[in-house]
């Protein structure tokens, strides 16, 4: 769209619409890095993936009470404390640009606390040398290592 156009559009129907209602949206997935026992806790997907525990934000909340409610939904334990590692966009299943909020979270667990819910297929707890048999995001692999004993 020319720039005359543009800006005569935001000038009338923008005054109605917000030119935000044309912006792409994506869905918002929170993650974390949850290290217990020494060991990186990843859960199973329905795509039969490994994938770090969390998800979508509901409406309305913000995305460290999201966090905090999907790692106790998913793995049935309290988040003490956080620190944001780093955002991104994920293509998932070649379809959906997901933009991912990652976090290390600190949980006061060992690995029998642990709970999987029915949101996933597996639980899994993995050292640093599992970690290089499994499938998983490469971005998720990098931040694991970098907070990982």
């Amino acid at each position: 769209m020319p720039i005359r156009l543009k800006r005569l559009f935001l000038q009338t129907i923008g005054r109605f619409i917000l030119s935000d209602f044309f912006a792409h949206r994506f869905p918002v997935s929170v993650k974390g890095i949850c290290i217990v026992d020494g060991r990186v806790v990843l859960l199973k997907n329905e795509r039969d993936e490994w994938d770090l525990p969390g998800g979508k934000l509901d409406k309305g909340e913000s995305v460290e009470v999201a966090l905090r409610r999907e790692i106790h939904e998913e793995l049935g334990v309290c988040v003490l404390s956080v620190e944001l590692l780093s955002v991104f966009n994920m293509l998932v299943s070649n379809r959906i640009d997901v933009i991912i909020v990652l976090y290390h979270c600190q949980i006061d667990a060992v690995v029998s606390d642990l709970k999987i819910s029915q949101e996933s297929f597996e639980l899994g707890t993995f050292n640093r040398a599992e970690l290089q048999n499994i499938a998983l995001n490469g971005v998720y692999l990098r931040h694991i290592y970098e907070v990982m004993p």
